[in-house]
C-alpha cells in the first residue's frame, strides 16, 4: 500500500481539524481514504499529493473516526457525517464544491438533536433551530443570505419566551421585538 503525507487543517461548523492523522492511502483505482485535506489543490504526483476523489475517512491521532464522507476534486462533496471519540454521530450536512449546501443537523452526545437548518453556498437560509440538551427549544430564526430576516423567537431552558433576546430582524439587524 503506497502512502503520502498531507498536511491537513479543517473546521466544520464549531469543531476543527487540527490533529488528523495525515495520510493517503491509494486503492488500484486511486485514493479511498484519507485524512481530510479541504480545498487540497490539483497537484502533479511527482513528489507532490495526488488528487483526492472518493470516499473519505478522517482519522483523530488518538485513533477514532471524526468524520466521512467523499472529496471531488480535493473538496468536499455530498453528505459528511462527523463523530465524537465514542463514534456518536455529532454532525451531518451537504456539501457542494466544498461548501455545506444543503440540510445540516448536529446533535447532542446523547443522540438529541441539537440544531438543524440548511444552507446555500454556505450561508443559513430559510428556517433554523436550536435546542438545549433537555431538548426544550432554545431558538427559531429565519436567515436569509446568512443573515437572520424575519422572525427570531428564544426561549429559557425552562421554556419561557424571552422578549429581550426575541425580535423581527432585517438583514440580520433588529428592527423591532414581538
Amino acid at each position: 500500500m503506497e502512502r503520502w503525507r498531507i498536511l491537513a487543517v479543517s473546521s466544520v461548523l464549531a469543531w476543527t481539524l487540527a490533529a488528523c492523522r495525515d495520510e493517503v492511502e491509494a486503492a488500484e483505482d486511486g485514493p479511498r481514504a484519507v485524512s481530510f485535506a479541504p480545498n487540497l489543490e490539483r497537484r502533479l504526483a511527482e513528489g507532490g499529493v495526488h488528487v483526492v476523489d472518493g470516499p473519505t475517512t478522517v482519522w483523530h491521532d488518538e485513533g477514532w473516526k471524526l468524520a466521512e464522507g467523499e472529496l471531488r476534486s480535493g473538496a468536499k462533496h455530498g453528505e459528511w457525517r462527523t463523530f465524537d471519540r465514542n463514534g456518536t454521530l455529532r454532525w451531518r450536512g451537504t456539501y457542494r464544491a466544498g461548501e455545506v449546501d444543503g440540510e445540516e443537523r448536529a446533535w447532542y452526545a446523547d443522540g438529541r438533536l441539537e440544531l438543524e437548518g440548511r444552507r446555500k453556498l454556505g450561508l443559513r437560509e430559510g428556517e433554523w433551530r436550536s435546542w438545549y440538551e433537555n431538548g426544550q427549544l432554545e431558538w427559531l430564526a429565519e436567515y436569509r443570505d446568512g443573515l437572520r430576516d424575519g422572525e427570531c423567537r428564544h426561549w429559557s431552558a425552562d421554556g419561557q419566551l424571552d422578549a429581550s433576546a426575541s425580535g423581527r430582524y432585517a438583514r440580520g439587524k433588529r428592527v423591532a421585538g414581538l
